[in-house]
């Protein structure tokens, strides 16, 4: 009688309310938006990055030349 009744429990757990139902939906949905947003900024970010780590690598080559010439100046 026992595991019948725990059945019985276990089923009557297992059914949610068509309100809990759209709640989910409703939590799923922003999840997915939020998620897509999240994505978005990441791939924007990392652009970004990109082309300020690309600037800033041309930016310190040119100063490595300078220096190097600023260098052979001082030691002449």
């Amino acid at each position: 009688m026992t595991a019948v009744i725990s059945v019985h429990i276990l089923r009557s757990r297992g059914q949610i309310s068509a309100g809990h139902a759209d709640l989910i939906r409703a939590l799923v949905e922003h999840t997915m938006r939020l998620t897509i947003v999240l994505a978005s900024f990441h791939t924007e970010f990392a652009k970004f990055t990109s082309i300020q780590t690309k600037i800033g690598q041309k930016e310190l080559c040119g100063l490595s030349g300078k220096i190097h010439e600023l260098d052979n100046l001082i030691r002449e």
